[in-house]
């Protein structure tokens, strides 16, 4: 990942570069040496079952919030209703997937989770609230989902700044 990768006026010592005569000297970078990031690597087994696993939860995910059709998800078994939280929780699991709104395999429930929580922002322009994200009758998750919802919000409008609902989200977020 780009944590474990060292720039190149960092070196380490099993780092090497390549000399005049094509050895490397300890303590030296190659910068060749980097996995290029973009190209497609193979899965080893548990890779391939997280990645199924992680497909399955998504899937679960999906299923769940198709059931409220206002880009929510319910309790599931919980005792208190934190919609907002759970939508911007759910539009940041669909997009950690690489959906964006209205594109991916999840473009449509990070669409419908991103349209609620702009519905439930406050935009009132005398409000002291002003660009707060909420829901009526949750006394539980107020600015914890507000936080949420505002992760989810930038993060959807870094991958479509340019579309109506982007240009509504920085709305919400300015």
């Amino acid at each position: 990942g780009a944590s474990s990768r060292a720039r190149p006026d960092q070196t380490r010592p099993d780092q090497t570069h390549a000399a005049s005569d094509g050895t490397r000297a300890a303590g030296s970078f190659d910068s060749g040496a980097l996995q290029d990031e973009s190209a497609p690597t193979p899965l080893d087994a548990a890779s391939a079952k997280a990645h199924a696993a992680l497909e399955r939860g998504l899937a679960w995910l999906a299923a769940q919030q198709l059931a409220q059709r206002d880009g929510t998800f319910p309790r599931a078994g919980g005792i208190h209703h934190v919609p907002v939280a759970l939508a911007a929780l759910g539009a940041l699991a669909f997009m950690s997937d690489g959906s964006a709104p209205q594109r991916g395999l999840h473009g449509e429930q990070v669409a419908l989770a991103i349209d609620y929580l702009l519905a439930h922002a406050d935009m009132n322009v005398a409000s002291p609230a002003r660009g707060y994200i909420s829901s009526e009758g949750d006394q539980l998750a107020r600015m914890h989902g507000h936080g949420y919802a505002t992760i989810a919000l930038a993060q959807a409008f870094t991958l479509s700044p340019k579309t109506v609902r982007g240009q509504r989200t920085l709305d919400v977020l300015t």
